[in-house]
């Protein structure tokens, strides 16, 4: 049972921890706040969007517009298609744009305003006063750039949090919370909708007149709330802050193609199309089969909405316990369970038509409590994932996950095209006789109901297929602990090497490994089961700890290894021949390469090292041949040493000028905002150079990749030597950081007294 004294703590903690994180976390009270509220704008955009969005089995778009199902797959078909070169596009827009403010977050605004307003054209569009060629065209216009607007809003908003902390945990509870608030969002809306029926006195919540009235009202509401998202959000990327990407786009699709867990997460969505099935159900009974009057099912819409609530909070407490494996697993099992029971349920209209629908809320509340596990479970696993790509390839390539989506676009053509089939096997098409193709479902029950039962047949074999992938997970929390711990010595020692080498990662990176120090040499407990259960946790703990230990060690004594010897004598080769080298590839380097022995793991580590860089060598020697006449490009690296010290330069002039803002006499304020202009326009002109040096970067290491891998590795292990530097500077980092928190909280006290003398001096007034 939670204190009085438990909840003065929790307020507490959020006080204190308003602006800066706990211990161990990366978001203070502030930044969750504002995501999460920010998230109820951001849910009624969503809501708004996936109403009249592309899909043969979107009643609201077949009605307005008057296209049938089976037209609107074909149109769907030609977006996915077109959808392809703007998947490409996207992920270049995230992970090639350097924007200051985030890979993410620019675009939550970005994205959010044009999809508003296409939202609101196409159900304001007079659809029934043109000829009909023109409704197909308008239709693909509106589908085209909903379509690439709207699903990149989504993305921005849901894989912010991937970027907001690299702790896997935090972001789960996070998830949790801006879950649960957002769920605010549909819990109000589609309420809403029923009662819209009753106050137009319409006998369809089809009408496109209800949502005439409800999208301006949910527009404005859901971009001024998402502002808040942009505004108080910072992305954390735990990455040198020298660190230009130099992975090409098609690179990134190779990389990406090779993580198996993303495959897993994809076949999962592949063979689960048909759980979906049944997310019709409830809205046909009500609206077609008339189980319901409008304010009963109102009341349905808001205790269906509640079992996400509680799946929500529960999830982040599962996770802890079990692992996003098993609770992954277990709440696919249930759905099976729950999915399967909707056939009896439904079938009691024949009988107890007052009861049917109420039972059926039953089974479909408790699919849908499973199903809010995987609202924290989704973007958690896929958070892990992208750690995972970073930790195996160096590069942070977010947006490319969408660009190997590309591939598979057909297969997700073919299963969207199973429901819209059955529908028109079932009468829903432009020649069953009534306006509407849907109508039919009102006009002939024993269509609907014979419809409805093989939808839940379908969605039980979708979901016994969906849980299958995941037995075969096995990214750890564990393990994504260790590759973030990893990822923050390698993002020191290249910033060290780089010398910009900031005070925050002295002290994490540190730290990191005066831990793995500590606890390398320890062996693992065995936890004993007669001990109390916070016992048992804390061992089970420490036996994590002992295993992170263990990976931070092994990256970094790895070039003590047979492996790395051998891995760094093969790029000292490649450096010491120059750039020239590429040029003098000989094709039989692959052959031997090939017939390297594989009888241990070094062995095989090696001959896939070797394939590899020959396979890089003739790919450059081609690239240099053909593109540029046999002449290998030039470009100085060191233009970032001046471009990152100016932008450091101007980001701290900023600073100090914004500070000056705040205390400043009026009469001066005007001064400094001209001055903090021209720095800004100054700061954009930098960011500039830099994407555009980053660019020119990008396409000469992709040029001589084997050359610039070599160095890479090759100053790698001469970072790795400098640690005792780095930990001598240590004291220094935290005495500075501490000074700094301490001025910081001088100045919030001193501004809250002055607040508080403000308000007692108004009140003598």
């Amino acid at each position: 049972m939670v204190s009085v004294q438990n909840i003065k703590d929790k307020i507490s903690d959020v006080v204190v921890y308003w602006n800066k994180p706990l211990k161990g976390r990366y978001m203070p009270f502030r930044e969750i706040t504002a995501y999460s509220v920010g998230g109820i704008g951001v849910y009624f955009i969503k809501m708004i969007a996936t109403t009249i969005i592309i899909s043969a089995t979107n009643v609201v778009l077949s009605n307005v517009t008057g296209i049938p199902p089976k037209h609107l797959l074909i149109i769907q078909y030609l977006i996915t298609l077109i959808g392809i070169p703007q998947t490409a596009l996207k992920a270049h827009m995230i992970d090639g744009l350097r924007m200051k403010s985030g890979k993410y977050k620019p675009w939550v605004l970005g994205m959010g305003i044009p999809t508003v307003i296409l939202c609101l054209l196409v159900v304001f569009t007079p659809y029934k006063s043109m000829p009909k060629v023109w409704v197909y065209i308008i239709t693909i216009i509106y589908s085209i750039c909903l379509n690439f607007t709207y699903w990149f809003f989504e993305e921005a908003y849901e894989n912010l949090i991937f970027l907001l902390s690299p702790n896997t945990q935090e972001r789960a509870d996070v998830s949790a919370i801006k879950s649960v608030t957002y769920s605010l969002a549909p819990t109000i809306y589609m309420p809403l909708i029923p009662l819209m029926v009753k106050l137009m006195k319409t006998d369809d919540m089809y009408d496109i007149r209800i949502y005439q009235v409800l999208f301006p009202i949910i527009s404005v509401i859901g971009v001024a709330m998402s502002i808040l998202v942009f505004a108080n959000t910072k992305e954390k990327l735990v990455q040198a802050k020298t660190h230009v990407v130099q992975i090409g786009f098609f690179d990134a699709i190779k990389a990406v193609a090779k993580n198996k867990y993303f495959w897993i997460i994809s076949l999962a969505t592949w063979v689960g199309f048909l759980e979906g099935a049944m997310g019709y159900i409830l809205a046909w009974l009500y609206n077609y089969g008339k189980l319901c009057t409008d304010g009963q099912y109102a009341f349905i819409t808001l205790v269906y909405g509640n079992a996400s609530l509680w799946g929500m909070i529960a999830a982040p407490f599962c996770i802890k316990r079990w692992g996003k494996k098993w609770t992954m697993i277990v709440t696919n099992l249930f759905n099976i369970l729950f999915i399967a029971c909707l056939y009896p349920a439904v079938s009691l209209h024949v009988n107890f038509p007052q009861l049917c629908i109420w039972i059926v809320l039953v089974f479909l509340w408790l699919n849908a409590l499973m199903n809010s596990f995987a609202v924290i479970l989704t973007p958690a696993v896929n958070a892990d994932i992208r750690d995972y790509q970073h930790f195996i390839t160096g590069e942070r390539i977010d947006g490319m996950f969408a660009a190997v989506g590309l591939i598979t676009s057909f297969i997700t053509m073919a299963t969207n095209s199973v429901i819209p089939l059955i529908f028109d096997k079932y009468g829903i098409n432009e020649h069953n006789g009534y306006e509407n193709a849907f109508d039919i479902l009102g006009r002939e029950p024993d269509t609907l109901y014979a419809l409805i039962n093989l939808l839940i047949i379908l969605s039980v074999v979708g979901a016994a297929f969906n849980v299958i992938p995941y037995f075969f997970y096995d990214l750890s929390e564990k393990k994504q602990r260790g590759m973030i711990a990893i990822l923050k010595i390698r993002a020191m020692f290249e910033d060290f090497g780089n010398g910009l080498l900031s005070d925050s990662e002295i002290i994490e990176g540190v730290e990191v490994m005066r831990a793995a120090e500590e606890n390398y040499s320890k062996e693992p407990a065995l936890p004993d089961k007669s001990l109390p259960r916070r016992e048992r946790r804390a061992v089970m703990l420490q036996n994590e700890e002992i295993e992170i230990a263990q990976m931070v060690k092994a990256e970094f004594n790895k070039f003590s290894t047979e492996e790395f010897k051998i891995k760094c004598d093969m790029a000292r080769q490649t450096v010491d021949a120059g750039l020239e080298g590429i040029l003098a590839f000989d094709e039989r380097k692959i052959a031997e390469a090939r017939v390297l022995p594989t009888g241990t793991e070094t062995e095989k580590a090696i001959r896939k090292y070797s394939l590899e860089s020959a396979k890089q060598m003739r790919t450059s020697t081609r690239t240099i041949n053909r593109r540029y006449s046999g002449v290998i490009p030039e470009f100085d690296e060191s233009v970032f040493d001046t471009l990152f010290a100016a932008e450091e330069e101007n980001d701290e002039a900023q600073r100090k000028l914004y500070e000056e803002l705040d205390s400043a006499p009026s009469a001066e304020k005007e001064a400094l905002k001209v001055e903090i202009a021209k720095l800004r326009k100054e700061g954009r002109k930098i960011n500039s150079d830099i994407r555009k040096a980053s660019k020119e970067s990008s396409v000469y290491n992709r040029v001589i990749k084997p050359y610039a891998s070599a160095e890479k590795l090759l100053k790698q292990r001469e970072d790795y030597t400098h640690y005792a530097e780095i930990e001598a500077m240590y004291d220094g980092a935290k005495q500075r950081v501490a000074e700094e928190e301490e001025r910081s909280a001088r100045e919030a006290r001193a501004e809250a007294e002055l607040k508080r003398l403000d308000r007692e001096n108004r009140k003598k007034k």
